[in-house]
């Protein structure tokens, strides 16, 4: 079956400064031929997914611009790491045996500290620690809350021996999730225990910083859960209406339950998911001048306008997004160039070998089209200049070639979530598809007869 690469690069808010992380490495003994990676930038926009293909010598490479600290998972097989924390220029260097892929990872390269620290801190806290903690919820209840403690206290303890390796933004974030995690535990405990008392008085809040509990992922989920749990306990059983969910939310701020931060974090996360729902169309454009009016992060309110004009111009066959791209020729070109034409657009990357397979059909396409209906080809590489010059060195691949960097307007505006992807605009500039089929897919007979329904009347 052939393998998509998914690769969900929404990049909907302002980037500033961006730098290049870079990942790769070799897997010895591979028997699984690719890894999955997934990209956490923030708590809002949805996470970007990659799956990365090894080569003939069993290596890979991966590269993304970001402008600030993220997490990411990586998987091999059943083996895999998750929610680490990455850093803009981190350059980690991999080296693993397929056959043991997680006790034989062997981090090196700019960055690699924290991934020491990660496979030792797991091995040490997570993968001995959690069964026992259980155990002790289970059969030592009045324990379980001071075990929990010391587990915290050990785990920053042991943060800190590696702190002079580390970046006082990764040191703080961390322990921001340490505390985060612990904070979790608790609250089991007090769910099976329910105190007197507002379960929001059984935690210190504002050890953490605002605006690190909004950026992290284990205190910022801990917070959506303990509203949950708060909801609950008061009899105000959780909703099943995503608005009623998001009014909760900036109540919990008024009353002085959450910061301002989380509050704008999980509203902008309820509100995303409501643009989604066909069935409160009449309240979104409501919804989203109260969220502005209350948020003062501005990338939340950029992802929010920006997802919601893509989403109504998909409903609504709108024109598509004009842009002006520069070929391999360095001549400029744009999409309003083509009007009476039929444009179909790829998205692509160098390092996506499934779109390899996808560029070597669209001459076949393009040719079936020349004499039965008016069709263009552009295809748009998600890429550095080096990268996207070293593969225009080796021959053309259909139709126009052009670049975009990862974080282009661009892929915004047009909502790409995979490579290769693929959109189809009409003769008027009008939006027409998104769910169009692989030219690899049958040799690009499908496509073909794809397009022919639509195209040709």
């Amino acid at each position: 079956m052939r393998l998509l690469t998914l690769f969900f690069i929404l990049f909907w808010f302002t980037t500033q400064a961006q730098k290049t992380f870079k990942l790769s490495g070799v897997i010895e003994n591979a028997e699984e031929r690719q890894l999955q990676i997934t990209l956490y930038r923030n708590w809002v926009a949805p996470p970007e997914e990659y799956t990365l293909q090894l080569n003939n010598e069993n290596a890979f490479y991966f590269n993304t611009a970001i402008d600030q600290i993220a997490y990411l998972d990586i998987h091999y097989g059943l083996s895999g790491l998750l929610f680490q924390i990455i850093e803009p220029e981190d350059d980690i260097y991999l080296k693993a045996d397929g056959l043991d892929f997680y006790n034989s990872l062997h981090p090196q390269g700019k960055g690699s500290a924290k991934w020491v620290y990660y496979l030792n801190q797991r091995k040490k806290f997570v993968d001995e620690a959690k069964p026992a903690l259980f155990e002790v919820l289970v059969e030592k209840p009045e324990t379980y809350l001071q075990t929990v403690n010391s587990l915290e206290k050990e785990e920053i303890e042991y943060l800190e021996k590696f702190k002079a390796y580390f970046s006082e933004d990764f040191f703080r974030l961390r322990r921001a999730d340490i505390i985060g995690k612990a904070n979790h535990l608790r609250l089991d405990y007090f769910l099976d225990h329910p105190p007197a008392g507002s379960l929001f008085d059984e935690f210190e809040l504002q050890t953490i910083a605002a605006g690190l509990q909004s950026k992290s992922f284990e205190f910022g989920n801990f917070i959506e859960r303990l509203l949950t749990a708060h909801q609950q306990k008061q009899g105000l059983t959780s909703s099943v209406d995503p608005v009623s969910e998001y009014n909760f939310i900036k109540y919990s701020f008024e009353s002085n339950l959450i910061n301002k931060e989380i509050a704008e974090r999980l509203m902008a996360a309820q509100l995303s998911l409501i643009l989604d729902i066909p069935d409160y169309s009449s309240q979104k454009g409501a919804l989203l001048k109260d969220f502005s009016a209350f948020n003062s992060q501005k990338g939340f309110d950029n992802f929010l306008k920006e997802k919601a004009e893509f989403i109504e111009m998909k409903e609504n066959g709108g024109e598509a997004p004009a842009f002006t791209l520069s070929n391999t020729s360095n001549k400029y070109f744009s999409l309003k160039d083509f009007r009476g034409d039929y444009v179909l657009i790829v998205f692509w990357a160098s390092w996506c070998e499934p779109c390899f397979e996808d560029l070597d059909y669209l001459p076949l396409v393009e040719s079936y089209f020349r004499k039965k209906a008016d069709l263009r080809i552009i295809n748009i590489a998600v890429d550095t200049p080096d990268d996207f010059a070293e593969v225009a060195s080796k021959g053309s691949y259909g139709g126009l070639s052009a670049r975009v960097s990862p974080n282009s307007r661009l892929l915004k505006q047009y909502g790409i979530s995979t490579v290769p992807s693929y959109v189809l605009i009409d003769d008027e500039g009008r939006w027409v598809t998104q769910d169009l089929m692989a030219p690899a897919i049958d040799e690009g007979r499908g496509l073909i007869k794809q397009l022919e329904a639509i195209m040709i009347k």
